[in-house]
C-alpha cells in the first residue's frame, strides 16, 4: 500500500513540474516591480536603446512558470530570464507599450500584472538667428553709405563652445562678435551693393555642430534729385495763346489771363507755371 502512495505523490510532483505550477491558496495575487534604473518613461536619441529589468512576485504560489509578452515589442521587447519570474526588457525606440505578465496557479485562476512604459525621442536640436532692432535682410544704400546691425544666435541644447560667425562676402556686409554681449552676438555692417549670408556655427553636447544663415541684399540708391527729368506738359495753343478747358464751363481758360496762383491750381508745377506766366501774362 506505502508503495502505491509513493507512486501516486511521485506522479502528482513530475505532473506539477510539467506545468510550471503546485498548488496555490486562495487569494493568490502578482505583483511586478521595477528593478534597477528601470522606469516608466524613457527618452532616446534615434538609433539609441536602453535596458531593464522586471521582477513578478506570485504569493501563496511557488514553482510557476511566468509568462511575459509586449503590447508592442517594436518599442519595448520583453524575454524572460532565469528563473522565470525576472523579465528583461530592451527599450527601442519611441511609442508606448505595455509589458504583460502572466501566471496560472495550480487550481487558481490566471493572474497577469501590467508594467506601462512610454519612450520619447529628445526635442531636434535646432540653432537660429534672429536680427535685432532695424537689422532687415534688405538694404538700399547711396554711393559712400554704410549701415550696421545687430544678429543674436540661439539654440534649444546646450554647446560646449563659443559661436563662429563668418560672412559669404565681408566686402558687402562684415560681421564680428559683440565684444560685450559675447559669442552669441554679433555687429554687422553693411557696405555696398551686393550679396552676402551671415552664418553662424556652433559645436553643441556630444559633438555635433550647428549652423544657421541670414541672407543680406544690399541695392544702391543712385537717385540724383538734381538729375530727375522735367516732364513738359504740352497744352493747345490759338491765335490767343494757350489754353485749358474748363470742366465745368466747357470754355477755354487762357493761362494769358491769370495769375501764377490759377496756373498753378491747372498744372501743378511751380517751374512750368512760371514759364508760361513769364511767357504769356502780359
Amino acid at each position: 500500500m506505502k508503495k502505491y502512495l509513493w507512486i501516486v505523490l511521485v506522479v502528482l510532483l513530475a505532473v506539477c513540474r510539467i506545468s510550471g505550477s503546485v498548488f496555490a491558496g486562495p487569494g493568490a495575487t502578482l505583483e511586478v516591480t521595477a528593478l534597477d534604473d528601470t522606469q516608466h518613461e524613457y527618452e532616446l536619441k534615434p538609433g539609441e536603446t536602453a535596458t531593464g529589468r522586471l521582477l513578478a512576485v506570485c504569493s501563496g504560489s511557488t514553482m510557476t512558470e511566468y509568462a511575459w509578452t509586449s503590447s508592442d515589442p517594436e518599442v519595448v521587447s520583453v524575454a524572460a530570464d532565469v528563473p522565470s519570474n525576472y523579465g528583461n526588457l530592451t527599450i527601442l525606440k519611441a511609442g508606448k507599450a505595455t509589458i504583460t505578465v502572466k501566471v496560472t496557479p495550480f487550481g487558481e485562476a490566471e493572474l497577469s500584472a501590467d508594467f506601462d512604459i512610454t519612450v520619447t525621442e529628445p526635442e531636434p536640436a535646432t540653432l537660429t538667428i534672429t536680427p535685432i532692432g532695424d537689422t532687415k535682410n534688405t538694404y538700399e544704400l547711396k554711393p559712400g553709405e554704410t549701415a550696421t546691425g545687430q544678429l543674436f544666435a540661439s539654440t534649444n541644447v546646450l554647446t560646449i563652445e563659443d559661436y563662429v560667425w563668418e560672412s559669404s562676402n565681408s566686402e558687402v556686409v562684415s560681421v564680428e562678435i559683440d565684444p560685450q554681449l559675447g559669442s552669441s552676438s554679433a555687429n554687422i555692417t553693411v557696405k555696398k551693393a551686393g550679396k552676402a549670408t551671415i552664418t553662424v556655427e556652433v559645436t553643441i553636447e556630444g559633438g555635433d555642430v550647428l549652423s544657421a544663415d541670414f541672407d543680406i541684399t544690399v541695392t544702391e540708391d543712385i537717385t540724383d534729385p538734381e538729375s530727375e527729368s522735367v516732364v513738359v506738359y504740352a497744352l493747345p495753343e490759338d491765335e490767343y495763346g494757350a489754353y485749358v478747358i474748363n470742366e465745368v464751363s466747357g470754355e477755354k481758360e487762357y493761362l494769358l489771363f491769370h495769375t501764377y496762383a490759377i496756373c498753378m491750381q491747372f498744372l501743378g508745377r511751380e517751374d512750368l507755371c512760371s514759364d508760361y506766366t513769364r511767357n504769356y501774362h502780359k
